[in-house]
């Protein structure tokens, strides 16, 4: 049988007899306290039963008292007792709230009938006496209706204490056999559970478990010390077989786990020669920053010694203005996984070298795979770009030159891509048509508006033609600018090449000729004038 459904068996015996000695307990407890509450119950309705007797007799030799003296201390003392013992009736009526058996409510109506007629020939009585009328009072009191309704009144009050004794004597007797055999229950049921517990100690404990284990864990032991040539054959049909048989396979899975090792170091080996032979600086840091490898370019680009970056925080490698932002971001980026690419922008990564000089680089990030308890790493991969932040300033200051030379030029100037699409123009063109550089820039001609149909479909074929022939057009014409008039100007549009030696663009000029068409018009008719005086 196997250990689990064997020990699964006992367990359920050993929770049912403990279940069963829980209940027998709770119910003896259970029994005890209703054997109590019988008990208090029934001193209670003694305690009233005894309340009611002394009540009846003071209340009659106070009665005896006035109907002989009629002095009215008596009247007072009658009162005063009532309100002391809270008269008959009330008494009586408190009876009721207990559970009193079938023949006991049968006498307490009987008592509360004779104690009402009592009451009444009482305050008959009183009532003689105040009249004057003592010989009727005194027949009253001392009549033989009063002392046989007295008689019977306590008669019944003593059946009733007699009949509530015997019963709750009877009840207690149940109680207390009940009770008994309750825990004696419980207590054979402890005794069989714990006769169960030795039982499974002794010998499915020891015999099945212990013993066997013992024997696996000698061999375990040996197995981590590296043999692998144990025997862990075990013939039973149960966990412990089981486990035994885990173990020669797991032995075999050592030997084959060992081999996969050996390849495993060597394959490390060959990727740390090519780290260590990479031309870029490269960096392995922990979750917590901590560099754990660092290849010589990244020693010698940060000028630390070989070997003495290893240990160090990654963030020391950084200004102190960025390292709590560089923090999150490693933080961040190990929470996220992939690789990210920090710095393609000149200058947005910078590092700090040990003399405290500061590099603009890029770097590249990849969150490494767990590897021999080190937790989640993070592989960096930088670049020195120095030199070329170097040569894009070199460019952008003769782009700035360039611009700034564009815009001095009186002429309106422009320059588009392959497909006519306005790369940029210069100041002069934009004021010549009266419009903002980022309405021009990406539209060709056919979307300036301000151009009449008929110019916009001439200058776009223009266009077209020289994009796919390549060479110069100047032409004359008349154009509407930012005044609404036409103007007669000479537009001069050339392509030119790519690095590739295709065309790439076009380049174009507007000169505006009115004034020369103007001065030619007075010159003109000045000859005219000079001629016709001739």
């Amino acid at each position: 049988m196997k250990l689990r459904k064997l020990s699964n068996l006992i367990s359920l015996l050993m929770m049912s007899l403990l279940g069963m000695a829980c209940i027998s307990v709770i119910l003896a407890f259970a029994l005890a306290q209703e054997r109590r509450d019988g008990l208090l119950e029934t001193q209670q309705a003694g305690e009233l039963l005894n309340r009611f007797l002394r009540a009846n007799e003071a209340l009659t030799d106070i009665t005896e008292g006035y109907a002989y003296t009629r002095q009215k201390q008596y009247l007072e003392t009658y009162q005063q007792t009532i309100e002391r013992f809270g008269g008959r009736e009330p008494i009586l009526a408190q009876l009721l709230r207990y559970n009193l058996a079938g023949d006991e409510r049968t006498l307490l109506e009987q008592a509360r009938e004779r104690s009402a007629r009592l009451t009444a020939m009482e305050d008959a009585v009183f009532a003689f006496a105040r009249g004057g009328d003592i010989n009727m009072a005194l027949d009253a009191i001392y009549g033989t209706r009063y002392r046989e309704h007295k008689i019977a009144l306590n008669s019944l009050i003593g059946d009733i204490s007699l009949s509530m004794q015997n019963r709750m004597q009877d009840i207690r007797r149940t109680l207390d056999g009940k009770v008994q055999r309750a825990m004696a229950t419980a207590l054979l049921a402890m005794g069989l559970n714990l006769l169960l517990v030795l039982f499974t100690l002794f010998y499915l404990y020891k015999r099945k478990v212990l013993d066997p284990l013992e024997s696996l864990t000698r061999k375990t032991h040996r197995l981590a010390q590296g043999e692998h040539s144990l025997d862990f054959s075990h013939a039973e049909d149960n966990e412990m077989g089981d486990l035994s048989r885990a173990l020669q396979d797991y032995q075999a899975t050592m030997a084959e786990l060992e081999n996969q090792r050996r390849k495993l170091q060597s394959t490390e080996t060959w990727y740390r020669h090519i780290i260590e032979a990479s031309p870029d600086p490269m960096v392995v840091v922990d979750d917590g920053g901590i560099i754990l490898m660092a290849n010589p370019r990244m020693h010698e680009t940060f000028g630390y010694p070989p070997g003495e970056l290893l240990g160090l925080g990654a963030d020391l490698l950084v200004p102190q203005r960025f390292r709590s932002r560089h923090a999150m971001l490693r933080e961040a980026f190990l929470h996220s996984g992939g690789t990210i690419a920090v710095g393609s922008r000149a200058g947005s990564y910078i590092g700090l070298t040990r003399s405290g000089h500061e590099l603009p680089l890029e770097m590249s990030m990849t969150r490494m795979p767990y590897l021999d308890g080190r937790g989640i790493c993070l592989c960096a991969v930088l670049r020195d770009i120095s030199q070329r932040m170097a040569y894009e300033r070199t460019i952008a200051d003769q782009l700035n030159f360039k611009r700034v030379l564009l815009n001095t030029l009186p002429y309106p100037v422009f320059f588009k891509d392959a497909q006519g699409r306005y790369l940029g123009c210069n100041q002069a063109f934009l004021e010549a048509f009266a419009m903002r550089e980022e309405d021009l820039l990406g539209k060709t001609v056919h979307d300036l508006v301000k151009l009449p149909v008929d110019k916009r479909l001439f200058f776009q074929a223009q266009n077209q033609a020289l994009l796919q022939q390549g060479g110069t057009l100047t032409v004359e014409t008349e154009i509407p600018l930012a005044d609404g008039q036409l103007h007669p100007i000479i537009y001069t549009l050339a392509s030119f090449t790519g690095s590739e030696q295709g065309i790439s663009g076009l380049v174009g000029t507007l000169i505006d000729i009115g004034a020369q068409k103007e001065s030619e018009r007075v010159i003109a008719e000045g000859v005219g004038s000079v001629d016709v005086s001739s």
